[in-house]
């Protein structure tokens, strides 16, 4: 299928830096299909629909989901008319077109226009407080709760938060949560939950410390990102874009096309929410600076300085199309 679709005539996504357009993604049985702006459904319809000839495989169209791409103005004619372009085939009449602030579902993650990550953490999130509950009326001893707090907070939300990220609120109120369900509700802490959270040597039980874990993700994503080599994730590619779209107001004077990677140069990244950057970027730039991630190379070679993407470098100035903006050069 994947071989199907990148050798049609579809172009697809292409993201600066990429080597390849991004047509497909699959994974076990879920197919992603990337459809750029002079792309037309009628040519998906017909690749999938010959595959689907020669494997005897069946798509369920009532699974079909499309999270339009572009201006707001680009995604309300979407809705509205059902075809990628004027003129173009509609889409499938069982295929389900999602509006701006309706979230869809991912391979376990939730994505649209104008969603709110909290909103879709809600389901999540009563659950577990149902389950807890429950288990309350159990009595478990403090081990037992101890145990119980993984499973029903610790596992039950791992998955989401290393996906999408755990908005500050949602992880308030599940440690909020925690609390109540180990010291009863309405009920004042007889430890500090920094204690609980300790090793067993320090006195603690080790409790899940809900907020470090949630750190080391983002400091995951980091390294990730940080791997500048062939092993490097599609998506570090994609965000590389994303992260010089945020540049912060005070060095927005660095030139969109110099603008390769902000760990590297001197331009910055702005976390204000209008910037427009996803979750887990901001939180990945945000407890980067937190924990002072930064290049220190005592020695570079010459290989390594050769390698490096260029920087601003004195307080010379030249103008140019954007204005007046440093003097660039290798470091």
């Amino acid at each position: 299928m994947a071989k199907a679709l990148t050798t049609s005539t579809l172009r697809g996504l292409q993201v600066p830096g990429a080597q390849e357009r991004l047509v497909a993604k699959l994974f076990a049985d879920d197919t992603t299909v990337f459809l750029g702006e002079d792309d037309d459904y009628a040519e998906v319809d017909r690749v999938t629909g010959t595959w689907c000839r020669g494997s005897r495989a069946k798509f369920n169209l009532h699974k079909t989901e499309i999270i339009p791409l572009g201006t707001p103005e680009y995604r309300a004619q979407l809705v509205a008319t059902r075809a990628l372009c004027p003129g173009g085939e509609t889409v499938h009449p069982d295929a389900h077109i999602a509006r701006d602030g309706e979230a869809v579902r991912l391979l376990g993650a939730w994505i649209g226009n104008e969603v709110d990550p909290s909103q879709s953490w809600r389901p999540v999130v009563e659950t577990v407080k149902r389950n807890l509950n429950k288990w309350a009326a159990r009595r478990p001893t403090l081990h037992g709760k101890k145990l119980i707090v993984g499973m029903e907070i610790g596992a039950r939300t791992q998955f989401r938060a290393k996906a999408q990220g755990m908005p500050q609120s949602v992880e308030k109120e599940l440690t909020a949560a925690m609390r109540a369900f180990i010291w009863g509700e309405g009920k004042a802490p007889k430890v500090a939950m920094a204690t609980l959270q300790g090793s067993y040597d320090d006195g603690g039980i080790a409790l899940l410390d809900l907020e470090a874990r949630n750190v080391a993700i983002d400091l995951v994503w980091l390294r990730d990102y940080l791997r500048l080599t062939e092993r490097r994730p599609a998506w570090a590619t994609l965000a590389d874009v994303l992260l010089a779209d945020a540049v912060s107001a005070d060095t927005r004077g660095t030139p969109p096309a110099a603008r390769l990677n902000t760990f590297l140069q001197t331009w910055k990244v702005s976390l204000r929410a209008s910037a427009g950057l996803p979750l887990y970027l901001r939180r990945m730039v945000k407890f980067a600076a937190q924990y002072r991630v930064a290049l220190d190379v005592a020695k570079p070679s010459s290989d390594v300085c050769a390698a490096m993407p260029i920087c601003a470098l004195g307080s010379d100035t030249v103008s140019g199309p954007w204005g007046s903006v440093p003097v660039w050069r290798r470091g």
